[in-house]
């Protein structure tokens, strides 16, 4: 649960800790675009990354919503 478990309670905790994957996923996908994808596809990838992170969050919310 990482550094901040014992001050945040759990909703907290998730949600600050979801923000903090988020600049570990970003960087990654936007190297991958520049160097590999052609300029044509690199808008659609970027709509894909951004479904996948909003389920992802959506997804995660529920699950502490349920805790």
């Amino acid at each position: 649960t990482g550094r901040c478990g014992p001050l945040l309670p759990p909703s907290r905790r998730d949600h600050t800790l979801m923000h903090v994957r988020f600049p570990q996923v970003w960087p990654f996908v936007q190297a991958v675009m520049f160097l590999y994808v052609p300029l044509v596809y690199r808008v659609p990838l970027s709509g894909v990354v951004n479904l996948v992170w909003t389920i992802f969050l959506s997804w995660e919310t529920a699950r502490s919503a349920m805790a």
